[in-house]
């Protein structure tokens, strides 16, 4: 396979992650107004961009359409520079680990959210660190990458106790202060910042040792 067929799969492949990502995003804001029952709506679409899962996959469809415009063009935004690519693929990788181990077991999606469940949780991660896999590895990550990555998850805890504070919602109960105390609050941080740093680790060696296999 030449580069350019290569490079033209890649292509497809992304459209096609795009437009299943998107949908999923759409259906899950029809879901949230099909069940509003008279509560407010401002609050319930606040509420459904709150969580981890909804915002990582929303930077994966912000990302690969951004990726699809500028596909055949030679000044590509930042956006698109390895830092984010692997800052997105590692943020949805714990989106897919957290809820398979810790959430999946007691949650059972009805209706739409059957679709944009298995979207979010499975489909969208692991189909995006399969991209992640075959385009990054011409690029060679440092290992500074890793403390560059660790300043969303720590900025989303901040914001969610902030919110959560104001709002009396909390998108996960590992970090509601209404049901564990401010101790266990901390080693959650604590355990979740050390996941973070070696699992993006991880991703940097992966990148290296491939990057070093291509250009041998």
């Amino acid at each position: 396979m030449t580069d350019f067929d290569k490079d033209k799969y890649i292509y497809y492949f992304r459209i096609v992650l795009c437009v299943i990502g998107w949908i999923s995003i759409i259906l899950g804001l029809i879901n949230v107004g099909i069940n509003l029952n008279g509560n407010d709506a401002v609050a319930a679409y606040s509420n459904y961009f709150s969580y981890f899962t909804n915002q990582t996959n929303l930077m994966i469809d912000i990302w690969l359409t951004i990726a699809i415009i500028y596909a055949n063009k030679e000044n590509k935004p930042k956006i698109l520079g390895s830092i984010s690519h692997g800052a997105i693929t590692l943020y949805i990788t714990v989106t897919f680990l957290i809820f398979a181990i810790v959430l999946a077991p007691g949650y059972v999606p009805q209706g739409l959210a059957i679709y944009t469940n298995s979207v979010n949780h499975y489909i969208l991660p692991i189909a995006f660190i399969g991209e992640w896999v075959i385009t990054e590895s011409k690029n060679k990550y440092e290992w500074l990458y890793d403390v560059y990555w660790i300043s969303y998850p720590i900025l989303y805890v901040i914001y969610s106790l902030i919110r959560g504070a104001v709002t009396d919602f909390y998108p996960y109960s590992f970090i509601d202060l209404t049901v564990i105390s401010v101790i266990d609050l901390t080693v959650t941080i604590i355990v979740f910042v050390i996941f973070f740093l070696l699992l993006g680790a991880i991703y940097i060696f992966v990148n290296r040792t491939l990057n070093r296999r291509k250009n041998a």
